[in-house]
């Protein structure tokens, strides 16, 4: 638990970052080190016979506050989760028992301390707005920006460059890199060419538009002959799919191509769809990798590597919702001609 900012019963004064903190395994009342030692017992001993047990929120409540057990930050006494972090404040036990013990053991260092907070602050920057606050409490696995992803490229690299929702693409290249899994892309599945082009991977993004809209296109062209034949071989009085066929092939030879032809393009569109949901990941990945290596090489200092990945990255919004918009009114047209 982190007891900044609350106080010890003994003295009366806060804890701060950097005191010697211990902890009573009887009633877990936190003192000072040299409280404690002054009196060679804790200053609620008189009280361990009632069964007392110390609580951060009756502590605080007292003066009107609530002190995070996370971050130690003081908050309003109306408050459910923490201004700064989003640690949830109440109906939550973090009291420690057990032996008497120091809150800097060997085993978690300041830096690691420091450094877990900042990767912390960092989640909650990138993935939520109004004011870093979360609605409730989320379980996440946390990462490093100092990790590396790839050979002279780490994660807090990568962030600079990915921008938005840069914290689950972390997660993604860290599978990536550590275990050369990915998951499924549902967003590069439904928009193909468009998500790569919002990505600003625009080669392979141009590419597949290009093939999503010929196969779209296709459709749209050949769909009107189809069902010209499917109405005339049905309005001749056919009366099963063996004399359905039989006519097909023996009357319309010529034109089987337009009758074939939209379930193709549809094929083609589908393996296109599912080949980007499967693939996407893995091609942000390497565009990313790519793009960071050649701001290193090109730059000389962290902060023009920065700048330059700030500019060239992130999202291209524009163009991509303008292809989201095109691809809708495509689809949305071969059902205006078929009715």
């Amino acid at each position: 638990m982190n007891y900044l900012n609350h106080r010890c019963d003994h003295c009366g004064k806060k804890f701060t970052e950097d005191d010697d903190v211990v902890v009573c395994p009887v009633c877990g009342t936190p003192q000072h080190r040299e409280c404690y030692e002054e009196n060679n017992r804790c200053i609620n001993y008189e009280k361990h016979s009632e069964n007392y047990e110390w609580s951060a929120e009756e502590e605080s409540s007292e003066r009107g506050v609530l002190i995070c057990s996370r971050c130690g930050t003081e908050n309003s006494d109306d408050s459910y989760f923490c201004k700064h972090c989003s640690n949830p404040l109440k109906g939550k036990e973090n009291v420690h028992y057990g032996t008497v013990f120091d809150t800097r053991t060997d085993d978690s260092s300041d830096d690691d301390e420091d450094e877990d907070e900042e990767e912390f602050e960092s989640f909650v920057k990138d993935n939520f707005q109004n004011n870093g606050s979360m609605p409730f409490k989320f379980n996440f696995t946390t990462v490093s920006d100092k990790e590396e992803i790839a050979d002279n490229v780490t994660l807090g690299d990568a962030k600079k460059y990915v921008q938005k929702n840069s914290f689950f693409y972390s997660i993604i290249f860290r599978n990536l890199r550590m275990l050369n899994r990915s998951r499924f892309n549902f967003a590069a599945c439904l928009f193909g060419g468009g998500w790569f082009i919002y990505r600003k991977q625009y080669r392979i993004g141009i590419i597949l538009t290009l093939i999503m809209g010929i196969c779209l296109c296709g459709y749209i062209i050949t769909v009107p002959t189809y069902l010209s034949i499917y109405n005339q071989i049905y309005s001749s009085g056919v009366s099963s799919d063996e004399e359905f066929y039989r006519v097909l092939f023996s009357e319309y030879s010529d034109s089987m191509i337009y009758f074939i032809a939209p379930s193709l393009f549809k094929l083609i569109q589908y393996v296109v769809m599912i080949v980007s949901g499967f693939t996407a990941n893995r091609c942000y990945y390497h565009h990313v990798v790519k793009k960071v290596r050649q701001a290193k090489e090109q730059f000389h200092t962290k902060e023009e590597v920065a700048e330059y990945l700030d500019k060239t990255g992130g999202v291209d919004t524009v163009i991509g919702f303008i292809l989201l918009i095109g691809y809708v009114i495509l689809n949305a047209l071969p059902s205006f001609i078929g009715n």
